[in-house]
C-alpha cells in the first residue's frame, strides 16, 4: 500500500466514523473517479455524498442532490419564459453567495447537484460538519425557493416551519 492509498484510507475511516455518529446510514458507493466514495443518510431519507475525487486527492467533495417534483417541473413549464429564467437565474445567484457549487440549474430542473470541496488540511471534525452543513443549508434554501415559487398557495403556510439543519 503506498503512502497516499494509506492516507486515504485513514482520512476515509476518519470521516465514516463521523458521519456513522451522526446518520442512520453510512455505505460505501462505487465511484470510478474517486479514491473513495461514501453515502450518509438520516432517518428520513436525506443523504449526503462525501468523496475524495483521484484527480483532486488533496480535497474532499460533501455534496448532495435535489430531484425537482414532478408537479414543479410542470409549472415550471407553464412559467412565461423570461419568468422562469429570472427564477432560475435568482437560484444560481443564492448559491454561489453561499459559496456552493452547482450543476443541473438549467432548464429543465429535474435534478440539481449542490456541492462543495475542500482542503484536507488540517482536517479535523468541525471542519468537516461546517461544510456539510453548508450544502444542506444550500439543499434547505432551495427547497425553499422552489416552494415559495412553485407550490400550490394552501401548501406555503407550513412549509419550511420545521426544516432543521443537523
Amino acid at each position: 500500500m503506498t503512502k497516499t492509498q494509506n492516507s486515504s484510507d485513514q482520512i476515509r475511516r476518519r470521516i465514516e466514523g463521523w458521519l456513522a455518529r451522526e446518520f442512520e446510514k453510512v455505505l460505501p458507493f462505487s465511484d470510478p473517479g474517486a479514491l473513495w466514495h461514501l453515502t450518509a443518510k438520516d432517518k428520513n431519507g436525506r443523504g449526503f455524498d462525501v468523496a475524495q475525487l483521484a484527480a483532486r486527492p488533496d480535497r474532499i467533495l460533501v455534496q448532495a442532490t435535489i430531484e425537482v417534483l414532478s408537479n414543479y417541473r410542470q409549472r415550471l413549464a407553464e412559467m412565461d419564459a423570461r419568468d422562469r429564467r429570472d427564477f432560475i437565474c435568482d437560484l444560481r445567484l443564492r448559491l454561489l453567495s453561499m459559496d456552493i457549487e452547482y450543476k443541473g440549474l438549467e432548464y429543465p430542473l429535474e435534478q440539481i447537484v449542490v456541492a462543495q470541496l475542500f482542503f484536507i488540511d488540517n482536517l479535523n471534525r468541525n471542519v468537516f460538519f461546517e461544510k456539510l452543513a453548508s450544502v444542506n443549508r444550500a439543499v434547505l434554501s432551495i427547497l425553499v425557493m422552489l416552494d415559495k415559487k412553485l407550490a400550490e398557495d394552501s401548501a406555503l403556510e407550513t412549509f419550511g416551519a420545521n426544516l432543521t439543519i443537523h
